[in-house]
């Protein structure tokens, strides 16, 4: 046997038609590769009948999306707008302060 090539499994990626070996599908009975290319992932199984053919197994699967990353929001956007609304709270309670002395706004008779 030495000076013989190595049996390889070679796929064909239905997306890209890139090939993708499986190495050591006939010594392990099973293996999973990506492709290079486009990133489908190939699963094979091989399975010796006794005394009859060999049945092959292929499974074929996309990888999921990337997940977007949001924006992370900063802290202080938050502690901002709190800010602003206090502002304008007391500036409201200083102008309703101000007309009350002038008798412009009366509360009660």
């Amino acid at each position: 046997m030495i000076g013989q090539p190595k049996l390889r499994m070679k796929i064909l990626c239905p997306n890209c038609n890139q090939v993708v070996e499986l190495p050591h599908l006939k010594s392990r009975g099973d293996q999973m590769a990506p492709c290079k290319k486009c990133g489908m992932l190939v699963h094979a199984t091989a399975e010796q009948v006794d005394g009859g053919p060999q049945i092959w197994d292929l499974h074929f699967e996309k990888p999921p999306a990337p997940k977007k990353e949001e924006p992370k929001r900063k802290e202080k956007d938050g502690c901002l707008r709190l800010l602003v609304l206090i502002f304008i709270a007391l500036v409201g309670l200083i102008l309703i302060k101000a007309c009350g002395d002038t008798n412009i706004i009366t509360f009660g008779p």
